[in-house]
């Protein structure tokens, strides 16, 4: 029987060579964290990365070839997409893969009826990509600090509450969650086309996106956290990436 071919997105920097002999001291890299391929595989998924390309027809390629895309989380949006000017608390900007995964988004929302699921950096794309815009700074903009660091990524650091028509909802089986915290952004003006189906509850802040008035069988789905991190320890989490990966199939 066929497996379903989970694609995910890739980060994309320059590091310094840790071969000192071979005469390129700088390394561009395609990079992203074992949880994401850790987490598809249990899910039943075949993991495949897609890296960060100045072609934007080879990527189209790809999401015709994939039966579900994966927005991974990483470095801030530039501001200029959602038509603001960065603050200085904005983190290093890749321009490559700002505009792949905008396009990624873009295109799978309205050019296809395939999955997708935002992980926090990809649930702001998402927003983005569509019409919305981001807090560039959540402290900055009278938010409590949702950089939580010094918890490790698997436990829970503070928990979100849940509305009951969502999809979000019907995987969970549950009003609240506890999630973990990794992000300094997050989703301002929510896009047009989407709803916001999960708020912090220490301070209401958007935790969760969905489509506005989808049918019951499209999975599209942006979460502020990162449940492949914590899908190791905690069976919601992975539930997420399996009701994701199941939606693949059908």
């Amino acid at each position: 029987m066929k497996k379903t071919v989970i694609g995910i997105s890739s980060s994309y920097k320059y590091q310094k060579s840790t071969n000192e002999q071979s005469g390129n001291p700088l390394q561009e890299v395609h990079s992203l964290a074992d949880e994401y391929v850790t987490a598809v595989i249990r899910a039943g998924g075949i993991p495949v990365i897609v890296p960060i390309l100045d072609d934007l027809d080879i990527i189209r390629g790809i999401l015709e070839n994939v039966d579900g895309l994966i927005l991974s989380g990483g470095e801030d949006i530039d501001p200029k997409y959602y038509k603001k000017r960065a603050v200085s608390e904005v983190s290093l900007i890749i321009p490559k893969r700002d505009k792949q995964d905008l396009f990624c988004a873009k295109c799978m929302v309205e050019n296809t009826d395939k999955p997708l699921l935002g992980i926090c950096r990809g649930a702001q794309v998402m927003n983005v990509a569509l019409g919305g815009t981001l807090y560039q700074h959540l402290p900055a903009s009278g938010f409590e600090q949702h950089s939580l660091i010094n918890y490790p990524a698997c436990e829970v650091s503070h928990y979100i509450q849940i509305e009951e028509d969502s999809l979000l909802y019907r995987i969970t089986k549950s009003n609240i969650i506890g999630v973990n915290s990794y992000h300094h952004q997050a989703v301002e003006t929510v896009a047009p086309s989407l709803r916001v189906v999960a708020t912090s509850v220490e301070d209401n802040l958007c935790e969760a996106i969905e489509l506005k008035d989808s049918s019951p069988n499209r999975f599209v789905l942006g979460v502020q956290w990162h449940p492949e991190k914590m899908a190791c320890q905690a069976k919601v989490q992975q539930e997420i990436i399996n009701a994701f990966v199941n939606s693949c199939k059908q």
